[in-house]
């Protein structure tokens, strides 16, 4: 990983999806007048590194701006550019040292050598690939919430609990609240089985409709993986598998026919059935015993949160110190089996 000079590192959580602390009324106008001035600071350093680089045999993903890409023969390159920070591999050690000579002639920079940290998410590297873990950021939002020595839970939720909006005392201080309520969210990156879904985007007029919609939206995911990986020189041989527990969804997925009541859904259907087509997507039915995406919003027990999780690539491995990490691990032989089974619902997409 590469910094700019002028720029510290420091590992800490990122925050940006907590809600702020109080701020005196004269730190918001300073604060509104430098983002005035600095508005178009981080446009003009994308052009400035772009129009350097790309002239040198890289190329901008479609996918992903911020992604640049070499490929010359069997050399290939990816980086990976967030702000100051860049994030760089390649096929070989030697192509590696000459992108970075070539990064150094232009700009100054700081090799820090094998990535460790990015974002606040620390990266282990071992044999199955790379584990990301966000567990000093966890600890962090425990201290903060004064919970360091309660005891641990094994599921997020409780199905039992019956929750009012009346009952029981309000918090102390709002402002912590909305904090603490909002500091998990950044956790979901390698922790998506304490996620759920909110803020229903669409009011649906049928089960049908918002079962659709849900698959719509997987396939325009899957879509946008099959496409990265395509640029990425890394192929998908086989169709994305969706899987749906209603019977007529799966019906409509696959049947040229217009119904009476699928009208309004026009256009996602054609979607679906386009990418059904052409061989990018299938759509099977799923037993309801068996929607992974139940893990993202109900209550489940012990035994059927836990197999749901380990779906999702979140997993315990042994760190060098003897403790136990949960987060997500990424495996190198994702070219074979990435994403191949996809369950829908509410939230979207999820490997199996």
């Amino acid at each position: 990983m590469l910094i700019l000079p002028g720029c510290k590192t420091k590992y800490y959580p990122n925050d940006t999806k907590s809600p702020s602390a109080r701020w005196p009324m004269h730190h918001w106008v300073h604060m509104i007048s430098y983002y005035i001035v600095l508005y178009p600071a981080p446009r003009a350093w994308y052009k400035r590194f772009s129009t350097y680089i790309l002239p040198h045999g890289f190329r901008s993903s479609v996918c992903d701006n911020f992604l640049f890409i070499y490929i010359q023969g069997t050399q290939m390159t990816y980086l990976l550019l967030y702000v100051d920070d860049i994030v760089i591999t390649a096929s070989s050690d030697g192509l590696l040292q000459t992108i970075i000579r070539m990064l150094s002639r232009e700009f100054a920079m700081t090799d820090l050598g094998k990535l460790h940290h990015f974002l606040g998410i620390k990266v282990t590297h071992n044999s199955n690939g790379l584990f990301l873990d966000q567990s000093q950021y966890a600890k962090d939002v425990i201290s903060c919430a004064s919970m360091s020595s309660c005891k641990p839970c094994t599921t997020p939720v409780d199905f039992n609990a019956k929750l009012s909006a009346t009952n029981g005392p309000l918090f102390h201080d709002p402002t912590l609240y909305r904090s603490l309520a909002g500091a998990p969210q950044y956790l979901t990156f390698t922790r998506p089985d304490i996620s759920f879904a909110v803020q229903q985007s669409t009011v649906s007029r049928s089960n049908v409709e918002a079962e659709y919609r849900g698959v719509a939206n997987v396939v325009a995911e899957a879509t946008w993986v099959r496409n990265l990986l395509l640029e990425l020189q890394l192929p998908l041989r086989q169709a994305f598998v969706v899987y749906c527990d209603n019977v007529f969804v799966v019906y409509l997925s696959d049947n040229p026919v217009q119904h009476q009541r699928t009208k309004h859904i026009e256009i996602d259907i054609h979607f679906v059935r386009e990418k059904v087509c052409i061989g990018h997507i299938r759509v099977l039915h799923g037993p309801s015993s068996l929607q992974y995406a139940d893990i993202f919003t109900n209550g489940l027990p012990r035994q059927l949160f836990e197999s749901f999780r380990s779906s999702l690539s979140v997993c315990s491995i042994r760190s060098n110190c003897g403790g136990v990490l949960a987060d997500c691990i990424i495996r190198d032989n994702y070219g074979s089996d990435l994403l191949e089974i996809i369950t829908v619902g509410p939230c979207g997409l999820h490997k199996t």
